[in-house]
């Protein structure tokens, strides 16, 4: 689950981290404390504060920004169960509501949790309807019960329509004309290439897992020529990366690697597959354990992400994730040169350096 929050606030995406700058600046001036992160989820950030959360939204409202689209309170911030949710959204509907106060439900639901966004606002309406006596009013109602679902966590709140902040971005442009990355993987390659810079050589060869839509082969390829940069993955790449003459595309998985298809050793495994954090480890050490010379470098971004067959993260927390991953390289013989929380990252992600010995 994400940590507690009291507003959740959206931006235009790509530009989180600008938007908890802008945040930050503006909450600090009442609460020095304060902070803003970004979620697992594009143009979605959270606010941590012990102001209000009706106090965030005003300051908000009222101040000059530019990266801000929409502010919502949060009260109360659960698991993303729908009779957790109900049972706390009737709890808080009991504070405001009666037979004199209309209301309605309205919720936002991101991920796959197991249930439907129509599902969650007809069963907690039906219960806070019951709970409170308050008559439903889709069209104008006095009070918003207002859900927010981000995969396993529930932001709750009860609150009028005013408090639902919608605000115009200023700015939408953060890159000049034909320099815009092709991802935001490639950001996250180049801020740890100048942290890591040892670990390209010009002339080497590269093997980059996950390639597509091809941010960090683009990044490598300009690295490391005339070496060549192995994009493997089932996925299209960007037109940009397929016109460089260095770069070969392996249209397949990255488990279906044969001596066939790259020449010679490796000097670089890097792995920016988007599976949980024990299969993409298994996955990576394969190929290093196959291709990669003695003396070379690993880089792989590890993931908290949802377990597709159980529904739920395969770890408790990002922490515990990487140190599992970190276990099975030391198992495997391979020496940890650096766990990275680069600026790039995803709370739920870590940047991991490793050597084979």
């Amino acid at each position: 689950m994400i940590p507690p929050f009291q507003a959740l606030v959206t931006c235009p995406a790509g530009f989180e981290f600008r938007c908890v700058e802008e945040l930050e600046d503006i909450l600090k001036e009442q609460d020095p404390y304060a902070e803003a992160e970004p979620t697992y989820f594009k143009g979605v950030v959270v606010v941590r504060s012990d102001l209000e959360p009706e106090e965030i939204v005003e300051m908000m409202k009222d101040a000059d920004t530019d990266w801000v689209a929409k502010i919502v309170p949060i009260h109360r911030t659960v698991r993303a169960d729908l009779d957790v949710m109900k049972r706390t959204a009737t709890i808080l509907a009991r504070r405001k509501l009666d037979e004199n106060t209309s209301f309605a439900v309205r919720c936002r639901k991101r991920g796959q949790p197991p249930f439907g966004q129509r599902e969650v606002e007809v069963e907690v309406g039906a219960a806070v309807q019951e709970a409170t006596g308050a008559p439903v009013d889709l069209e104008n109602p006095d009070y918003y019960v207002w859900i927010e679902v981000l995969q396993d966590t529930a932001g709750i709140s009860v609150v009028p329509p005013d408090l639902i902040v919608s605000k115009e971005v200023k700015r939408v442009r953060k890159w000049s004309p034909g320099m815009r990355p092709i991802s935001r993987a490639q950001l996250k390659l180049r801020e740890l290439l100048k942290r890591h810079p040892y670990i390209v050589r010009e002339g080497s060869d590269v093997i980059d897992l996950g390639a597509a839509p091809g941010g960090w082969s683009y990044e490598l390829a300009r690295r490391v020529e005339p070496g060549t940069v192995y994009a493997v993955d089932p996925g299209d790449l960007h037109p940009k990366v397929l016109k460089l003459d260095n770069v070969v595309h392996l249209k397949k998985r990255a488990e279906e690697l044969t001596e066939d298809d790259i020449e010679g050793r490796i000097r670089l495994v890097t792995s920016d597959l988007n599976r949980i954090h024990t299969e993409a480890t298994e996955v990576t050490l394969s190929v290093a354990d196959e291709f990669l010379e003695p003396g070379g470098f690993i880089v792989q971004t590890v993931k908290l992400a949802v377990d597709p067959s159980t529904g739920e993260y395969a770890a408790p927390d990002v922490e515990t994730a990487v140190s599992e991953v970190e276990l099975e390289y030391e198992r495997r013989g391979y020496e940890i040169l650096a766990i990275e929380r680069l600026k790039r990252n995803t709370p739920n992600e870590r940047t991991l350096v490793a050597r084979k010995v």
